[in-house]
Parts: structure tokens; C-alpha cells; sequence
């Protein structure tokens, strides 16, 4: 988990309940910094706006309590079909694994692995109700 301090920029509505926001970073992000929030594009995240104006010390944040209160994005699920997810879960265990964003090559050489081993776990499955 990595905490970037940020200035809500803009905000625009895209629907009744629904908001895109801007923000901007208010430090110099690093090479790394930014290798990190690419790898986790698409996962969830949360936003805690503090009423602390710009360069003031922001208060202490119970971690913990606020991740235990998150809820499923179940507007992003139901965009994307479970094939989907699960290849984009697979993405990211494959970057995970390399310590690097995989090239075509190698992420298409890891997919299959995956779905090989997927495949032969359904495999036995099946096999137990053949006994």
C-alpha cells in the first residue's frame, strides 16, 4: 500500500451516483512511484478527503478501519465478464512474479501456464465423480 498525498483538482457528475475525478500529486513522484500505480490500475482503491488545507500536517488515518469498511465495486464487475477478470488477475500475478510489466510474449506464455493448470485442476475435479 503506498500513500501519495494529492489535491482534488475537479470532479465532474457521469451519473446519479456515479463521479470522475481529477487529481493532481502534490509531490514529485518518482520513477517508481509511477511504476506502482500503473501496476495496480484497475484494482480498487480508496480516496479519504481530509478537511487539512494544502501543506498542513494531515491527520493520523486508521488503515485498517477503512479498508474493513470498503465494498466490492460491483459496477466495474459487472462492466468486464468473469474471463475477463480472471485474465486481468492473471496479468497481474504475472507481473507480480516477474517484478516487471511482462511484455506480449511473456504474459501470453504465462496465460496459458495458468489456464493449463486451471484446466487440470477442473480435470480432477470431473475425475472424482467418474470413481
Amino acid at each position: 500500500m503506498k500513500t501519495i498525498p494529492v489535491d482534488l483538482y475537479n470532479y465532474r457528475r457521469i451519473g446519479e451516483n456515479e463521479c470522475s475525478m481529477t487529481i493532481h500529486s502534490l509531490v514529485e513522484l518518482s520513477g517508481d512511484d509511477i511504476k506502482y500505480l500503473d501496476e495496480h490500475r484497475g484494482m480498487q482503491s480508496f480516496l479519504t478527503i481530509s478537511e487539512t488545507a494544502v501543506g498542513l500536517e494531515v491527520p493520523d488515518l486508521d488503515v485498517d478501519k477503512l479498508k474493513s469498511t470498503m465494498v466490492e465495486n460491483q459496477v466495474y464487475d459487472k462492466d468486464i465478464s468473469p474471463s475477463e477478470r480472471q485474465r486481468r488477475k492473471i496479468w497481474v500475478l504475472c507481473n507480480k512474479e516477474l517484478g516487471k510489466e511482462p511484455t506480449k510474449g511473456e504474459f501470453e506464455d504465462f496465460y496459458m501456464k495458468e489456464m493449463d493448470k486451471i484446466d487440470s485442476y477442473l480435470l480432477e475435479k470431473i475425475a472424482r465423480f467418474e470413481d
